[in-house]
Parts: C-alpha cells; structure tokens; sequence
C-alpha cells in the first residue's frame, strides 16, 4: 500500500461465534511525526450485538495498535506499544451494538505490516444464567422428625435435643510445600486480608498453570517469601506485563517486580498486572 491511508469494508460480518477478520497489510516508509496517525481502517455493518474476547495479547512483531471506533465516534484500544501515542481507554468488553471499524495507528516505527488476516474472536452479550427453568418453592417430604429422633441416644424424642457439628480445622500445609494465592481484586495494593480472599494452591514450588475467570480486575499472583519465586509469568505464551516501581511494586526477583504483604503470620511476594484484565485466561507461572 502507498497511501497513507485507506479503508476496506469488510465482505463478512462478525457476530457471537463468528470472528472479526481484520484483512493482512502492508504499509513501509512511515515517517514518526512524534504522535500516532491512523494508516488503515476495515469498516463493519453488525447483524447482532456481540463481544470482542479479550484481552487481545499483540504479537512481538506488531509495529502498530488496533483501535475500536463505533459510530458514534466513542473509541478503544485494542492493543497497545511501547512506541505508540494514543490515548483512549482500553476495550474492556463493551457490547459492540452498532456500526464500527476497526483502526490501524502507527507507532514509532517505519513499518505496520499484518502478514496473514487476524482472526479476533467473538463472544455473546450476556450470560446464560436461565440454566434452571423451575425454581419454585417446593415443600420438603424428607426424613420426619420422629424419624431422626429415633436414631438419637436417647428414647426422650425431645425437640429441643440439637446435634453440634463443628466443621474440621483447615490443616497447615504439609512440611516443604507452601500456599500460593492467585485471582483478580480491584484494588491495586491488597492487604493480607485481601490476599487470603483470593484462590490458592498448595504445592512445593510455584511452577502451575493458574486458571483466572472473566471478569474486571487486576490480576495476581502471590507467594511466600521463604519459597523460590517465580522466573516467569506468561498469558498466551507472552510475558504479562506487571505493575512496578510507579505503582509501588519496586521489590525484584529475577527480574520480576513485586512487593510484599504479610498474610497470617508469613510473608508473601505480591505480583500484579500492570492493567486490569476483564477476560478469562491462563497464567502460566515458572
């Protein structure tokens, strides 16, 4: 492509279970004029409200940002670039209920180029939660009282007679392996408190692969400090980026950046996401 932009409307048209084909480009001699431009749009019709599965993790070799533009003139970055200069809000799982496009911007770079059509995969707007069509009340025709009474130690049948049971003492971890806390919070510096609300593990290193839910959040991943700590924490196979000295995690450990938080009565190293992630993913921790 020569000019320095154009646009492309596109033959199929997305909807829940059918991708958003975004048409492989080429664009070379870009020349930096110290902000991102727009170089190519594909613009779509919509047959019926859906979502974009996100986050969409870029590829190491994108030298550009895709953007979201609906019609009303409301946009979202789709990925971002340490060389890019846009500043709009990320996609974070809006319906996408109208006309839109999907935006190419440049970056620093003298290249953008796609080399195959990218698939985006799409989602339905709402959850299933009709799951069970009857629940009305219904009266309970169990075990009668006399019943249970009857298998009581005693041939009294008093009803004032009540069974205590006391559920069972969580176990401490065995001796050599640890808990390892990991989840979505909202909040961007948890207290111990927090930290044990999150889902754990108990295992003699760190090294698993931690399934995290779709919903809004930061991301976390939280270990004792007495245990070998993580070399790598990835999603889709590249490195999640994580908050640091700015946002108070300033603590490193080979070559990841945490801070410390004390939960009972240990010490943990507290990573988290730089962003807030809204999808369902897997992080897979070395």
């Amino acid at each position: 492509m020569s000019s320095l932009w154009s646009t492309f409307t596109a033959a199929t048209q997305p909807r829940a279970g059918i991708p958003l084909v975004i048409p492989a480009f080429d664009y070379t001699g870009l020349v930096w004029l110290s902000t991102s431009r727009e170089l190519h749009e594909v613009d779509f019709d919509l047959t019926d409200p859906f979502t974009l599965d996100f986050p969409i993790i870029p590829e190491d070799s994108w030298t550009f940002v895709l953007a979201l533009r609906l019609a009303d003139g409301t946009r979202y970055k789709l990925t971002e670039h340490p060389d890019d200069d846009l500043h709009y809000p990320m996609y974070n799982g809006e319906i996408i209920d109208q006309a839109f496009s999907v935006e190419i911007w440049s970056t620093n770079n003298s290249t953008a180029e796609l080399t195959a059509d990218l698939e985006l995969p799409t989602n339905n707007t709402e959850n299933i939660i009709d799951c069970c069509e009857d629940l009305t009340a219904t009266t309970y025709d169990g075990t009668l009282d006399e019943d249970i009474y009857a298998l009581l130690d005693t041939d009294s049948g008093d009803e004032d007679i009540i069974l205590i049971i006391d559920a069972p003492p969580t176990p401490p971890p065995a001796t050599g392996t640890y808990v390892n806390y990991y989840g979505k919070l909202s909040v961007t510096s948890p207290t111990g408190g927090q930290v044990a609300t999150l889902s754990s593990f108990t295992e003699a290193d760190v090294a698993r692969t931690y399934a995290f839910s779709a919903g809004a959040g930061y991301a976390y991943f939280c270990c004792p400090d007495t245990e070998t700590p993580p070399t790598s924490l990835t999603v889709a196979g590249f490195d999640m980026v994580l908050a640091g000295t700015a946002q108070g995690y300033s603590s490193i450990a080979s070559g990841l950046r945490y801070r410390t938080v004390t939960v009972g009565a240990t010490v943990y190293k507290v990573y988290r996401s730089y962003y807030q992630l809204g999808g369902s993913f897997n992080l897979v921790v070395i």
